[in-house]
């Protein structure tokens, strides 16, 4: 029979990428030891660190009941004290974890509704946050009715349950019905539950937004400009660290996005928004345009912290702030935590698109990209012998540069310049 060391913490931690790298570096660095779930046996975590530092559970971060099994085991030998992820969308897994062995965390219910598009919606239709109007179909026969319901001239079709922008399509009331089914097609094979949502197009700026939240306190952390172009597709090209949109419409954004942190629940952890921001003119009573006003819209919000190296590094260079020292300690349960920037700068990240498609031979220019001056990191996201094809989605990039400097031009200009240094090779 094993005993456990109450002397050994153990901080789960729930996928083992590139992105959550950083968040388990501190962990680690703090003198807790990481059982870290993934799937991929040579995800980044796994290859940095050996054995004997961290605990590697090789089981996919969405097999919920198998990561607790596996949980239970680790707690056979070791003291679990928190339980995380940053960047991925697998929060179901963190309560499942978490309620179980009672860590601070959001109830289960929770982590459903900011997983599934379809269930927030719903929810926050409920509780009349602003958003776009929507519905939830499961069949093509439906998706044409709904759209003449909705009454718009662009619409968004999206599965209920994935990230990364996967499936996701701008299409319009006149489309041909037989790209439409195509679209519907390649929309549903994203969705683990076969559903997708068909929404009204908000034409508009998007704003990521990340907050903490203890015990139902919220505290806006960061504020990032999103660039999201490649149409039809919603292809997020890159994101400027803080937003430099005018104040109020940063400010009808933070509060819708605070509104549908409440309406969904989230009450421990974190929290990540999309959100999108325009000026409508105020109609009265007779409906008469009136003055400009600043409006948000929840395009969709999520219980954790952002991706798209957003919370792990656009924000700490912009800021100063060690946000993933901040999830850490929210993790563990600690109430007082200060969040105070150290400096203001700027920071972009971009990333390569693709739009040809083969097999990938070698990206040159990485350590040309790196001299550019401003810029912090150059990631390669493809290896050799990859196959290649035109992106489509947030996954499907193949590199990205990330700059911090005193200004917003100059650190999308040195962005920008980085990214032409590399050179992608296919056979």
């Amino acid at each position: 029979m094993s005993i456990k060391n109450e002397d050994k913490k153990v901080f789960f931690v729930v996928g083992a990428g590139l992105l959550q790298l950083p968040f388990i570096d501190e962990i680690y660095s703090n003198g807790y030891i990481p059982a870290v779930f993934d799937m991929n046996p040579e995800a980044p975590a796994f290859k940095k660190y050996d054995d004997n530092k961290i605990i590697k559970i090789i089981v996919s971060t969405k097999d919920e009941e198998g990561c607790l099994k596996e949980a239970k085991k680790i707690s056979e030998r070791y003291k679990p004290v928190a339980v995380a992820t940053v960047g991925t969308d697998f929060s179901r897994t963190v309560a499942k974890i978490g309620n179980f062995f009672n860590l601070p965390s959001n109830p289960y219910e929770v982590a459903l509704v900011t997983t599934n598009k379809g269930l927030m919606r719903k929810r926050l239709k409920e509780k009349n946050v602003s958003q776009p109007n929507f519905e939830v179909i499961s069949e093509f026969s439906q998706l044409e009715d709904a759209m003449k319901r909705l009454g718009k001239n662009y619409y968004v079709l999206k599965p209920v349950d994935n990230m990364g922008a996967r499936g996701v399509t701008l299409i319009s009331k006149d489309i041909a019905k037989s790209i439409l089914k195509n679209l519907f097609d390649e929309a549903i094979q994203f969705s683990s539950e076969k559903k997708i949502i068909i929404e009204e197009y908000i034409r508009s700026f998007e704003l990521s937004i990340d907050a903490i939240v203890i015990d139902g306190n919220i505290t806006i952390t960061g504020v990032a400009d999103r660039f999201i172009l490649n149409p039809p597709n919603f292809v997020e090209l890159g994101h400027l660290m803080p937003s430099i949109l005018p104040e109020d419409l940063v400010e009808a954004g933070c509060n819708v996005f605070i509104e549908g942190i409440k309406a969904l629940g989230i009450i421990n952890g974190a929290a990540k928004g999309d959100i999108r921001v325009r000026y409508e003119y105020e109609v009265g009573k007779e409906k008469v345009k009136g003055k400009k006003i600043a409006k948000g819209y929840v395009g969709e919000i999520a219980s954790r912290l952002s991706g798209g190296f957003m919370s792990a590094y656009t924000f700490p260079y912009s800021s100063g702030i060690n946000l993933m020292n901040v999830m850490m300690k929210v993790a563990l349960g600690e109430k007082d935590i200060k969040i105070e920037p150290k400096w203001s700068f700027y920071s972009c990240e971009l990333g390569f698109v693709s739009d040809k498609e083969g097999i990938l031979k070698s990206i040159d220019g990485s350590y040309e990209a790196m001299m550019v001056p401003y810029i912090k990191n150059v990631f390669i996201m493809k290896n050799p012998g990859e196959k290649i094809i035109k992106t489509k989605n947030n996954v499907t990039k193949l590199a990205n540069v990330i700059s911090s400097a005193p200004t917003a031009t100059k650190a999308i200009i040195a962005s920008k310049t980085a990214l032409s240094k590399l050179k992608v090779n296919l056979y």
